[in-house]
């Protein structure tokens, strides 16, 4: 790989990775030549007997290719550990053929609109009715290496695979703990749980055949597409009490069915190394008659407010688009409160990219926006009050 080194001279760099196959002899050249139809692959000098081709470069991928009877999380977290870059992923065991238990799209679950679901599931069919996270694995972003650590060690399926590969996952005490200050509580299972509990955390049989009180994630109301597809979820730190320290969650809502107010707000513990908050669900269920406004409502809100065009008019007047960001739902103070960055954006020209431009916040049923989230939510719970002095900011 040519580059430069501090004093501006030439250099080059040769792979010295465990991942890949060998170029090797001419003939092994002129083969991978034909392969990719590229004959540059036998006629630079930069290809030689040291050089290698990488085939998988997909976490997910090289997931599943050393262990394919799991399936691989869709969304990999890389993290810097020891001075190497690392892929840290989730594997399920899955299986259709659960005794009386109902098969769902795996595929479907998945979905909204970040994320069109798995793309490499391991499963035989989409239809799976038995998931679990099985195992959380490494993949070393350099030389390809995966490692494999048993997470749910109580797993039967595990166990099993276990017994016929042996030595291929290791224990759960093996995990490094600069590697497990990194795991997380896996999204694509989150997802699969709270799209189960719309229909099951009822516990009369006549409302849950009537589906009468069944809940439904809300569609994402910032979805790029303009189309009807669930609102993700969203790591945030969460209080799981009153008073409580925050813990880094994962966090979703629920709208009842056919209805825009808000029925629900549910977080898991999502920091692995805290044991004691770790994949422990909480939720907030609001009363069936209530007003608070859904995800969809509090967007249309917001971009209706007169004191929000009014502040966005200079920049969407300079060929500018106004993006919004994610909309979060937070529990605050007895209430329930969004939050929402605002950017803008140059349609013409280079360097396109989002500028931050204000905060909105709604507590209440009232807009407020600002330049922060202080700002916003003085303005949001009509505080006319002077903010505090930053002592360390500039004068």
């Amino acid at each position: 790989i040519p580059g430069q080194d501090g004093k501006g001279a030439a250099r080059t760099y040769t792979y010295t990775g465990k991942g890949g196959v060998g170029v090797g002899t001419t003939f092994r050249k002129l083969l991978y030549a034909v392969k990719f139809s590229d004959f540059n692959i036998v006629l630079s000098s930069r290809v030689n007997e040291n050089s290698k081709v990488l085939y998988d470069r997909q976490p997910a991928q090289m997931l599943t290719k050393v262990a394919p009877w799991l399936t691989a999380e869709s969304d990999a977290l890389p993290a810097v550990i020891d001075g190497r870059i690392v892929w840290l992923l989730d594997g399920y065991t899955t299986s259709d053929m659960y005794p009386l238990a109902q098969r769902r799209s795996l595929l479907e679950m998945t979905s909204d609109a970040l994320t069109s679901g798995l793309g490499l599931p391991g499963a035989p069919t989409d239809e799976i009715n038995y998931m679990r996270n099985a195992v959380k694995a490494t993949v070393d972003a350099y030389d390809g290496t995966v490692t494999l650590y048993a997470w749910d060690e109580t797993d039967p399926m595990l166990k099993a695979w276990m017994k016929a590969f042996p030595g291929t996952v290791k224990a759960k005490s093996e995990i490094p703990p600069a590697v497990l200050a990194h795991m997380r509580y896996p999204e694509d299972l989150y997802k699969v749980q709270r799209d189960i509990l719309a229909d099951y955390h009822v516990s009369d049989p006549g409302t849950f055949y009537t589906k009468s009180d069944k809940w439904v994630v809300p569609d994402d109301p910032n979805d790029p597409a303009k189309a009807p597809r669930s609102q993700p979820p969203y790591r945030l730190s969460v209080a799981p009490a009153p008073g409580a320290d925050p813990v880094f969650s994962l966090t979703s809502v629920y709208v009842p069915n056919k209805r825009n107010n808000l029925a629900t707000f549910m977080s898991v513990g999502a920091d692995a190394t805290r044991p004691e908050t770790y994949g422990k669900f909480q939720m907030l269920v609001l009363p069936k008659d209530n007003a608070v406004s859904g995800p969809s409502q509090i967007a249309n809100t917001m971009n209706n407010d007169q004191t929000v065009s009014s502040a966005m008019l200079p920049y969407t007047r300079s060929k500018a688009e106004s993006v919004p960001g994610n909309l979060l739902t937070l529990p605050v103070g007895g209430g329930l409160l969004y939050v929402q960055p605002l950017y803008t954006q140059r349609t013409g020209g280079v360097g396109n990219y989002p500028q931050l431009r204000y905060v909105l916040a709604s507590f209440g049923g009232d807009v407020g926006i600002g330049k922060t989230l202080d700002e916003a939510l003085r303005m949001a719970v009509g505080d006319t009050s002077t903010p505090p002095t930053d002592p360390g900011a500039p004068t």
